[in-house]
């Protein structure tokens, strides 16, 4: 049986790439046989995360969603295929800044049309692990606490506040802009997660073994094997060695590997960060976390 594959793009990725292929595969799905046969829609995602009907119908439809856009839009796709599609399988073709997602499925073709063919003549399937935040929240990649969650917050302000120039629609600009954030952040300031044993810098909690766009983290956890990798960063050094360890392998801080369920408590507010999102706000007043396993997503390379 042939896979149907839906197509899901984020127009504003790779400045304006994502609209680009958005409007490239849907005018070749009406000439190319194998496009018009087996791609059975061509979406772009919507820019927050409600559930729209041609969306979650079309994620219904088919076997595999390629997903093209960053670590965000698979945050968001992931959560939409969880609710409404439990069947199909996550493929990726990566557009966005951190592309950490994409990177543990493996190499791909460059182009989004050859990467559609790869996996509509010979996919590779696998399977990740999909966690749930206090039974609300999903994520499939981490959820950190503290010190990066707060630079993520600052660099994505800053990046709303500029990105009227044009210039930050790049993805090198994006990442030299939160070069710089970071960098002022580590002079300056150093944003904590108060916890009652102690304040740490930053507290990680990994699913996958990469981490802020290539950070090697953990060594021996699988995205599939039903457990995390916990990291407790106690203060600059420590940080500096794992955003270092995306350079040299081994750099990074040994972290833990814990089984299922997971319960963080803070005795203060503190920002955070989930698959490279902010979610500071949406978890203000919340000062326990608990991370449960909430099922598996298939995936496709």
């Amino acid at each position: 049986m042939e896979n149907r594959i839906a197509v899901f793009i984020n127009p504003t990725s790779g400045h304006g790439k994502g609209a680009r292929i958005l409007r490239e595969l849907a005018a070749a799905r009406a000439h190319d046989p194998l496009l018009k046969g087996r791609v059975t829609a061509v979406c772009a995602t919507p820019a927050s995360t409600p559930d729209i009907p041609a969306i979650i119908e079309a994620l219904k439809e088919c076997d595999i969603a390629l997903v093209c856009g960053g670590d965000g839009t698979v945050h968001q796709m992931a959560d939409m295929i969880v609710r409404h599609a439990p069947g199909a399988a996550l493929a990726v073709f990566p557009l966005g800044t951190g592309n950490d997602f994409a990177r543990q499925l493996g190499p791909r073709p460059k182009s989004v049309a050859a990467h559609l063919q790869k996996i509509a003549a010979a996919p590779s399937f696998g399977t990740v692990d999909v966690w749930s935040i206090n039974g609300d929240v999903l994520f499939t990649n981490y959820v950190s606490f503290g010190f990066d969650g707060w630079i993520l917050s600052l660099y994505q302000a800053a990046l709303k506040h500029l990105s009227q120039t044009g210039f930050f629609g790049f993805t090198f600009a994006k990442k030299m802009l939160f070069a710089l954030v970071g960098g002022w952040a580590l002079l300056f300031h150093g944003k904590r997660a108060p916890m009652a044993d102690g304040a740490p810098l930053s507290v990680i909690v990994c699913n996958i073994p990469w981490y802020a766009g290539g950070a090697r983290f953990g060594a021996g956890g699988k995205p599939d094997d039903g457990r995390l990798e916990l990291m407790k960063l106690p203060g600059k050094v420590a940080f500096l060695r794992l955003v270092a360890s995306r350079f040299i392998h081994g750099l990074a801080p040994q972290a833990a590997t814990l089984e299922p369920p997971l319960t963080l408590t803070f005795t203060d507010a503190v920002p955070l960060q989930v698959d490279g999102e902010d979610y500071s706000a949406r978890f203000a007043a919340v000062r326990q976390f608990t991370i449960t396993r909430a099922g598996s997503i298939k995936t496709c390379s």
